[in-house]
C-alpha cells in the first residue's frame, strides 16, 4: 500500500483523508502490524488502482520478484513462471 500510494504522489494524510479512516490504522497497515480483510482491501484498491484484480496481480509480482531478484527484468506469465 505504501509504496502504491507513494508513486502516486499520495502521502500518508492524503490516503487517509481519500479513504476516510483513521491514520493510525492505516499506519499499521504500512508497517505490517495489520493485515487489510477483504472488504478493506477492496476500498484501498478503488482508491489506489483500476481495480482489485490488478492490484492483486502487482502485488503477487512484487512478492515473486522479491523472492527471486533475477527476474526483476523478466515477464511473468500468469501462473508465476518466468517467459524467455
Amino acid at each position: 500500500m505504501h509504496s502504491v500510494h507513494r508513486r502516486q504522489g499520495l502521502s500518508q494524510k492524503g490516503l487517509v483523508e481519500k479513504l476516510r479512516r483513521h491514520q493510525q490504522l492505516v499506519s499499521r497497515h504500512e508497517i505490517g502490524e495489520r493485515r487489510l480483510d477483504v472488504a478493506e482491501f477492496a476500498d484501498v484498491s478503488r482508491t489506489l488502482g483500476p481495480n482489485p484484480v490488478s492490484t492483486i496481480g502487482r502485488g503477487v509480482r512484487h512478492l515473486i520478484v522479491a523472492r527471486n531478484p533475477s527476474l526483476r527484468n523478466r515477464r511473468l506469465h500468469p501462473n508465476g513462471a518466468a517467459q524467455r
